[in-house]
């Protein structure tokens, strides 16, 4: 035996020599499989930071509702929200307001502004004409408030029918009042007339 070994020597020592570098290619094959594993694990799971990023981009308006509402003040909504939640935030109507109102003029599926001002009127507090007697479409200048206004006050305004009257409120909301050029029909003349009667 020890003369066999002793003549076959070097064939010996290259035998082992490729046993030895075969088994360390597939120890390294094998290593490489592994770690193509984890990357693939890692890599789905970066969805989820993408999805927090979408939610965390939704903007933050301020409403201020009151009059006859169980709980008036200034709150928080979410853009696309509309007057209905903002109601309904408020903890509803109370019993004292305008039915006729609520039921004729209010547009509860109208989506909130930014700064929006909400006034729900008590029965029998609007008894003027629309000009001088609305309490949600106008602001403290006692300009009409386009994003808010009925279709009576819009009509009111010089220039403006039935039918402009219908189109600005198809075409709420406005962050200014030059949106309206931008309705068929109303052009720079209609518009140089109510300009100076209205705000958003």
């Amino acid at each position: 035996m020890g003369a066999f070994v002793e003549k076959n020597r070097s064939l010996i020592v290259v035998s082992l020599a490729i046993l030895a570098a075969a088994i360390g290619c597939l120890v390294l094959i094998k290593l490489q499989n592994l770690g193509v594993s984890r990357d693939v694990v890692i890599d789905t799971r970066k969805e989820d930071p993408e999805s927090q990023k979408a939610e965390e981009t939704v903007k933050t308006i301020s409403v201020d509702i009151s009059g006859e509402v169980n709980n008036p003040g200034v709150y928080k909504f979410q853009e696309g929200q509309t007057v209905e939640d903002a109601i309904n935030t408020a903890g509803g109507f109370t019993e004292n307001a305008d039915s006729d109102y609520i039921n004729k003029d209010l547009n509860r599926a109208q989506k909130l502004v930014d700064e929006q001002k909400i006034f729900i009127p008590a029965k029998g507090e609007l008894n003027t004409s629309p000009i001088e007697g609305s309490f949600i479409s106008q602001s403290k200048s006692g300009k009409i408030n386009i994003n808010t206004a009925s279709l009576e006050e819009l009509d009111s305004l010089p220039g403006i029918g039935p039918s402009y009257a219908q189109r600005i409120i198809d075409g709420r909301p406005y962050s200014n009042i030059e949106e309206l050029k931008n309705i068929k029909g109303i052009g720079e003349a209609t518009f140089s007339k109510i300009k100076d009667l209205i705000t958003v």
